[in-house]
Formats: structure tokens, sequence, C-alpha cells
């Protein structure tokens, strides 16, 4: 099948947005917006917003300034999470960099024999794909270190394991860390199991690359997690069970981290529209405690 239809001006797209059942009280502003917001990015909000009111909702009142008030929400949300993602992001690759350097020496990550094959049911490590993926992260680099490291040393096809792990994407780092045989080196000093802190490093990851192409975050259900056995019952598969545990291994890292603009950022929104505090996996605003107080585990 070909795709036939063609693009919608922005006069078409507000009448689109009319005959979906939204108001539109000040045609001139929502104009303004998708000058500057493209339409189809903003289908996604549109979607869960008829969704979360039941499909055809014209006699309900939905501003469409609602569905626009959700986006600016969900961007600044993750703004902040970004930020953090990068804090943890650091802070891991620093502990790898330690731990492995003491374990296998500078270029001890080039011997396969360091590392699993297998990691679950389905899942593989492939040491060859690694460094072939680390090669190519290096030709690319431009960053100082990588730059010097090319012209000093020419007879070094990689680079010592400390310059490597900063090299590496988020998504790379984290099965980097689960392949590794001996990472209960790594996750103990987040008071974590080597399985714990492998499974939400790909939540993580996820995350990070939603918050890098502008992906909605704020209302995903994500897949199931590893939990530790004392860890009281959060929305485990929403933003709200991942808040808990961002904000777990951020209080390991720089426990002084303010929390608070981002829990007023969220308890505004959801005082807004209460309704939507489900969708994060919100039920009641104590749930957001464990943003700035210490989680009681």
């Amino acid at each position: 099948m070909k795709y036939n239809k063609s693009h919608f001006t922005i006069d078409q797209q507000i009448e689109k947005i009319k005959s979906d059942g939204f108001i539109v009280n000040n045609e001139d502003q929502l104009k303004v917006i998708l000058e500057n917001l493209n339409y189809y990015k903003l289908k996604g909000y549109i979607y869960s917003t008829k969704k979360e009111y039941g499909g055809s909702f014209s006699e309900k009142n939905i501003d469409i300034l609602e569905v626009i008030d959700t986006y600016n929400f969900d961007e600044k949300l993750r703004t902040f999470l970004f930020e953090i993602l990068e804090k943890i992001e650091v802070s891991l690759k620093s502990k790898i960099a330690n731990v492995l350097s003491n374990d296998i020496g500078t270029f001890g990550y080039l011997d396969n024999d360091n590392f699993k094959v297998k990691l679950g049911s389905k899942k593989y490590f492939s040491h060859t794909n690694f460094l072939t993926n680390l090669e190519n992260y290096q030709n690319r680099s431009k960053e100082d270190f990588m730059v010097h490291y090319r012209s000093k040393y020419t007879e070094e096809k990689y680079t010592p394991l400390w310059m490597m792990v900063e090299l590496l994407p988020f998504g790379d780092l984290s099965r980097f860390y689960e392949a590794y045989k001996k990472n209960k080196k790594i996750s103990r000093q987040y008071d974590l199991s080597p399985d714990i802190l492998a499974s939400w490093l790909h939540r993580l990851t996820l995350i990070r690359n939603f918050c890098a192409h502008n992906s909605r975050v704020w209302n995903r259900k994500y897949n199931k997690i590893s939990l530790k056995k004392d860890w009281n019952y959060h929305s485990w598969f929403y933003l709200e069970g991942t808040l808990f545990f961002i904000k777990y291994i951020i209080d390991k890292i720089k426990p002084e981290y303010d929390f608070n603009p981002l829990y007023t950022l969220i308890d505004g929104f959801i005082k807004k529209y209460p309704g939507k505090a489900i969708y994060m996996g919100i039920m009641t605003p104590d749930k957001l405690k464990y943003l700035i107080e210490t989680p009681k585990i």
C-alpha cells in the first residue's frame, strides 16, 4: 500500500483538532504554537488525551490547551531526567573504569575471556561486535583526549580502558557492565545485585533515548524490572517506580542533589490535571515523597 496523504496546512491542522472534539478558544494562539511545534509531534499527546477521556469526548469540553500543557510538562520532565541520568552515566563509567582497571589492567577488556556470552534466556554479548563498535566510536570521536591519543600512540589500535568507557553510549555501557564476569564488584558499590543493576540500566537507557529524541516519557509503560526483596511497593512499570530507583541511585552518588524542582513540576501538573497522575503510576500526591526524602528501604 502506498502512502498518498498530503500534508495538512496549519489551518487544516486546527480544523482537524476541532473535528477531533477539542475546544479551540484562541485560534491565533494555537496557530503560533503549531508554527513552532510539529502537529505530528503533538499527535501522540492528542491520542493519549483522547484515550484518557474515552475516544469521542466532544461533550466533555476538553480544551486543546490541556494537550499543549501536557506536552510542555513532558518537555520539562525530559530536561530534568536527562540531567539526572547524565550523573548516573558519569558515575557508572567511573566505577567501571576503576574496578576493571584494577581487575584486568589497561587493555584487559580486549580479552574475550573476561566477559560472559549469554546474559539471559534470549540475550547475548558479542565481544567481537563490541570491539567493532568501539573502533567506530574511536574513529568518529573529536574529543581532545582522542585526538591526542591517536597522534601520539600510533601503534595502538584501541585506547586504555579508562578512556574507552568515555566513548561508550549509555546502552553499550550497560551491556558491557552486564557482560563483565565480575560485575558484582561494581553493583555492590550501589548496594545492588548485578542482575538488579543490569535490569535498571536497560530501563534507564530507554528513558535516556526517549529524552534525547524528544519522545514522550510521562505516560510510558515499561517492561518488568528486577527488584530488591525489601523494597516497598511502587508502580514499577511506570514513571513513579522509575523515579524511586533514580532517587535511590542518586542518593548513592550525590546525596545532596535537590529533587525539589522535579517534585514541584510533577506536583503542579497533577494538581492541575488529577486524572493524569495514574498514567505515571502516581495514585496519590503522597507517593511523590520519595523524590525529596531518602527512600525507606
